[in-house]
């Protein structure tokens, strides 16, 4: 009787086992398939928002697109209307050219920009000539022992720029930059051309005009002045930067005064002449390193005329100052002008294909610029 309520109830329990165990994976496969569910739900979410996200993004990239598009279009208008840097108001352009000689014998360089202007409006040709390079200062402290007074400081006393039309009366110069004297540290100016020949021009940099091509001059003269000669006429034009007082360390001389750069030591001796004079250092740029021109000239031609050339010369004027070495009672000497050297070339101007070469090309020493 034991033995059976035994097994009655292990019966009772395996059955009660496998009923639980069945509704334990019932509830996993509801769980299971209610995970998947929303999963899947989740995932339609997601791909909706997407969906629907790039959609917006296309709306709004297109709407940016098209602001952009009547942007372009407004910006184009407006540079259609708008004279840029290099037009001349309608149909008007601006043709650049640049020729550079460098010749090292006296260390002169030119280099000039030839701005030819095509200005419908107007029935002459046009071009703009601006004169740059460098005149470099030359300072030389020497040593000539057969005389008194035998240690000797070269210094560029004067630069020179000259620039002429040759033999063509067709072609004429109508204005030019800088004008008459200038005797600040800095030279700045600005000339402008406005379609149908009008021109003008002003002290400072910056445009004149909107409608205008500007073309600006900028170069330092500290203790020298500019001088345009009295030379210029419609087809010469001369410009001299001259010393005048000269600031070194804290002495201030003219350029006349015997005893500028002067220096009385023991420590000089003819074998080294430049510890007769103050120490270079101290020179003012022009002198210690030269001088770096930028002058302008405006030429107006007759279209019937196809060529021209100009002729262009850098001098370079120096100065000698004499001294004595050693401790001495003996004067210096000043000779002006005493030495000079200069580059002169010739350039073509071709007027129709508004093109520039270089025709003839010749150095000088011991020629210093006289006016006259």
């Amino acid at each position: 009787m034991i033995l059976f309520t035994c097994r009655y109830l292990s019966t009772i329990l395996n059955i009660r086992k496998k009923v639980i165990t069945m509704k334990n994976k019932k509830r996993v496969f509801i769980a299971s398939s209610l995970s998947c569910a929303l999963l899947l739900l989740s995932a339609a979410n997601t791909e909706a928002n997407s969906a629907n996200k790039d959609s917006q993004d296309q709306t709004k990239k297109e709407h940016v697109d098209k602001a952009q598009q009547k942007e372009k279009r407004n910006v184009n208008d407006k540079d259609k209307n708008t004279p840029g840097p290099d037009d001349i108001g309608k149909n008007g352009k601006v043709t650049k050219r640049t020729e550079t000689v460098y010749d090292e014998k006296t260390n002169i360089l030119q280099n000039l920009q030839f701005d030819f202007i095509d200005d419908p409006t107007y029935d002459k040709n046009v071009l703009l000539v601006k004169k740059q390079g460098s005149i470099h200062s030359n300072l030389k402290f020497e040593s000539h022992k057969e005389e008194n007074n035998s240690s000797w400081l070269k210094y560029p006393s004067e630069y020179h720029v000259d620039f002429q039309v040759k033999s063509n009366r067709k072609t004429e110069i109508l204005d030019q930059l800088p004008k008459n004297k200038i005797s600040t540290a800095k030279v700045d100016s600005t000339f402008s051309y406005n379609s149908g020949g009008k021109f003008d021009s002003v002290k400072g940099v910056g445009r004149t005009s909107s409608n205008s091509y500007s073309k600006t001059i900028s170069y330092n003269q500290q203790n020298y002045d500019t001088i345009a000669s009295g030379k210029n006429n419609n087809w010469h034009v001369h410009w001299s930067v001259v010393a005048n007082d000269l600031k070194y360390g804290g002495e201030v001389k003219n350029r006349n005064d015997d005893f500028l750069f002067y220096r009385n030591t023991r420590l000089s001796t003819v074998e080294n002449p430049e510890l007769s004079f103050a120490s270079k250092y101290r020179y003012p740029a022009l002198v210690r390193s030269g001088f770096n021109p930028e002058f302008l000239t405006y030429l107006s031609n007759e279209k019937s005329n196809e060529k021209t050339q100009f002729e262009v010369t850098y001098t370079r004027n120096q100065d000698v100052l004499k001294n004595k070495p050693g401790i001495h009672y003996a004067p210096p000497i000043l000779e002006k002008n005493k030495d000079g050297q200069r580059l002169i070339v010739t350039y073509e101007v071709d007027w129709k294909n508004k093109t520039v070469k270089v025709i003839d090309k010749y150095s000088d020493e011991n020629k210093p610029y006289k006016e006259g």
